[in-house]
């Protein structure tokens, strides 16, 4: 156990839903909350187990063969920095 002199104060932070604007709508209201883009982990270890064999694969030189549309082209870019990551 750490004496009082030794631990750290706590200072909370409103939740975003309950914050308002001068409009008086929360962030969490203006947010678009769009599709669910991670699947659903349970489902897809339960899928997983349902056979006896399980593949893998590496798709890294599969990646550039991939034909794109030349308007989608730019949001699959990857960006590099020269000193690294």
């Amino acid at each position: 156990m750490r004496s009082e002199e030794e631990s750290q104060s706590i200072e909370s932070s409103p939740s975003a839903g309950k914050i308002r604007n001068f409009k008086g709508t929360s962030l969490n209201e203006q947010l678009d909350s769009g599709l669910k883009l991670q699947a659903d982990l349970l489902g897809i270890l339960l899928r997983f187990r349902r056979f006896r064999v399980a593949l893998q694969s590496d798709i890294a030189k599969m990646f550039l063969q991939v034909g794109l549309r030349e308007e989608d082209r730019d949001v699959c870019r990857f960006l590099w920095r020269k000193d690294g990551p």
